[in-house]
């Protein structure tokens, strides 16, 4: 069987998506679909696509077509993975998930009644640092997990002059939809915390398949910029979390473009369990300069450094899309399910709703976003 996508979006994820469909053996790329002629038009002859489409929904009439890969502005996302799985497509859908509990559940219910795969894509659990960190958690190297600490640090500067001038070969232009909230869902809580909340979910439990979910938040947030900020939260099977959002607006962060190429973004995951310390260094950038993972057992006095790892994390996109095409081929449950987009986004919703009333808000009481 091969995998023949249309991709739908020719943004700048679909600059790091498209790399997963041109390299894996059993997929193509057969059409592709922007509402904009010249992007569509760049990317095409880019990824050497003959079929283009102005109208999704003629798209998904194409019987050649047996995947989509959805990556559109949020408030879309509903809409379109509906007429997807009903036209019979399986479909890879960009995070987060919908705007509301009630499009998560209308996308669930039309999923189960097509039969058909949707994975959203949450690429973070596909970064090899991160999976060696749960490699190391559920074989115990740091007892049970009860502290996860997540940092999220951006600045000035601009991307790097590579990653500019491919784009620019690319067709790649601006997204003036993410700074209306309506069509994003807000700057940083919805659309960057819930790649945040999918990987605490996924390391502070010890069992590879399950999550530790997500039970209730408290968040002081800047409502405007959604940055600087902090959110706590208290997970349901035990032990607790929190996300730092700083923003260095009167700074450029010229380490970060020296040790990366995405941007002036830095990330950190700390992982505290009863008998040891995982630290995860880095995820979009490489602003540290240390070894992607530290593990630090102190049962045992060791401190480990894992630094043949691949640290670059486009290689996660690339990761997640292969890993959804061998779903489909192998009629296997992808890794980030309907169900865990549902869960990541409802954490949001409830983020956004603590920020307003300053109080701790239960996970699942909120149903949509405040825009």
């Amino acid at each position: 069987m091969k995998v023949k996508v249309g991709i739908v979006g020719t943004g700048i994820q679909s600059y790091f998506q498209a790399r997963g469909w041109l390299t894996h053996p059993n997929a193509e790329i057969v059409a592709a679909c922007d509402i904009d002629e010249w992007k569509l038009e760049q990317k095409a002859e880019a990824w050497g696509v003959k079929k283009t489409y102005t109208n999704y929904d003629e798209l998904v009439k194409d019987p050649e077509i047996n995947a989509v890969d959805i990556i559109l502005p949020h408030y879309l996302h509903a809409d379109c993975a509906i007429k997807a799985a009903e036209a019979g497509k399986h479909v890879l859908l960009q995070k987060p998930m919908a705007m509301s509990t009630k499009e998560c559940d209308a996308i669930i219910s039309a999923v189960k009644k097509a039969g058909i795969k949707l994975m959203c894509l949450e690429n973070y659990m596909f970064y090899p640092p991160i999976e060696k960190a749960k490699e190391l958690i559920v074989k115990g190297e740091i007892g049970r997990p009860n502290i996860i600490r997540i940092e999220s640090n951006y600045g000035f500067g601009g991307v790097s002059k590579d990653l500019v001038e491919d784009q620019a070969k690319e067709g790649i232009g601006s997204s003036p939809w993410r700074v209306d909230k309506k069509q994003s869902g807000g700057t940083w809580i919805f659309d960057d915390g819930v790649h945040h909340f999918a990987v605490a979910r996924w390391l502070m439990s010890t069992d590879e398949k399950k999550r530790n979910e997500i039970k209730s938040v408290f968040a002081f947030i800047d409502l405007e910029k959604e940055r600087p900020g902090v959110i706590v939260w208290e997970h349901s099977d035990g032990g607790y979390g929190n996300l730092s959002y700083s923003e260095q607006a009167d700074i450029e962060l010229k380490l970060l473009d020296v040790h990366g190429r995405y941007g002036t973004l830095h990330e950190g995951f700390h992982v505290i369990g009863t008998k040891g310390i995982i630290w995860v260094t880095r995820c979009t950038e490489r602003m540290l300069g240390e070894p992607p993972v530290i593990l630090y057992n102190a049962e045992e006095g060791k401190r480990i450094t894992f630094e043949d790892i691949s640290d670059d994390w486009s290689y996660s996109q690339v990761r997640a899309v292969h890993h959804f095409i061998d779903c489909v081929i192998n009629d296997e449950e992808p890794k980030t399910t309907t169900e865990d987009g549902k869960k990541c986004a409802q954490v949001a919703y409830a983020v956004h709703k603590s920020a307003r009333e300053g109080k701790a808000i239960e996970v699942g009481t909120v149903h949509q976003l405040p825009f």
